[in-house]
């Protein structure tokens, strides 16, 4: 299983939590999940500028294995910058 974390520009990455980093995008790669079961990933960043108060952050998840609905494979979320 796939998910790749979006976080918006001017975002550095500061732990990844063992994802790989490209830019703004998280890559984490876990195990496929049974039924039922939920992970949770942790990535912290910091931001250059002080002006930005808010930003959008988006989440997708893709898996090899045929799926009855992709409703629940994406996220996005607004978080304050503090």
């Amino acid at each position: 299983m796939r998910t790749v974390v979006a976080l918006p520009r001017g975002a550095t990455i500061t732990d990844a939590a063992g994802g790989t980093v490209r830019g703004t995008l998280v890559l984490k790669t876990t195990p496929s999940l049974a039924p039922g079961q939920q992970v949770t990933f942790t990535t912290k960043a910091k931001f250059e500028t002080t002006t930005q108060r808010l930003a959008w952050v988006g989440a997708l998840t893709g898996s090899a294995t045929k799926e009855s609905t992709y409703r629940n494979n994406g996220a996005i979320g607004l978080i304050a910058i503090r």
